[in-house]
């Protein structure tokens, strides 16, 4: 799903929900974060704020669903991963703290997910 689609979970209650990454300089764009939702079928890629990179605001997000956090990123050469579980609150602010992972490592987490 789109992270500017406002129609696909139009259905349900929609609320702003924003992931800040910690400890990343995310200024040339090389972190991403991904909402993976345990009861729907949907991913969604939630870009950074181009005011503030290291924030990812979602403008859509289902209210009450449960969900986990996925960010994947590089810095100063070195792979981080975060898989943070939360459920969807209103207005809510998830931060997040990547830690440095191996590839194997995040196949292996996001496989779990599956």
């Amino acid at each position: 799903c789109n992270s500017d689609n406002p129609y696909y979970f139009g259905g349900m209650p929609q609320t702003n929900f924003t992931v800040n990454v910690n400890g990343m300089n995310n200024n040339n764009g090389s972190t991403d974060v991904f909402l993976m939702f345990s009861s729907e079928n949907s991913t969604v890629h939630v870009y950074a704020d181009y005011l503030n990179v290291n924030s990812h605001p979602y403008a859509y997000a289902p209210l009450g669903l449960n969900l986990t956090i996925v960010t994947i990123g590089v810095y100063n050469g070195q792979l981080y991963g975060s898989f943070t579980p939360a459920t969807i609150g209103a207005n809510q602010t998830v931060n997040v703290s990547p830690v440095p992972m191996t590839t194997a490592q995040i196949t292996s987490q996001l496989q779990a997910l599956n």
